[in-house]
């Protein structure tokens, strides 16, 4: 998926898994804690039976890392 913004991106991503039950979202250095929870509000509301959970990746390279299940 690609998009304009890491959120952008992200949505297009899972939109093309289908069903999910759980997004874990590993946030790198680069990425501010209120974008990764306006990220999580997001991901909720484009799937709302899924559990969204954020963490503190620390990688510096890459924004996010997202696991899903």
């Amino acid at each position: 998926a690609s998009g304009d913004t890491v959120e952008d991106t992200t949505l297009r991503a899972l939109a093309a898994i289908g069903d999910f039950e759980l997004v874990t979202c590993y946030r790198g250095s680069a990425l501010e804690v209120e974008q990764a929870d306006r990220l999580a509000d997001r991901i909720a509301e484009q799937a709302p039976a899924a559990e969204v959970e954020i963490t503190s990746g620390g990688q510096r390279h890459d924004h996010l890392l997202i696991a899903v299940e």
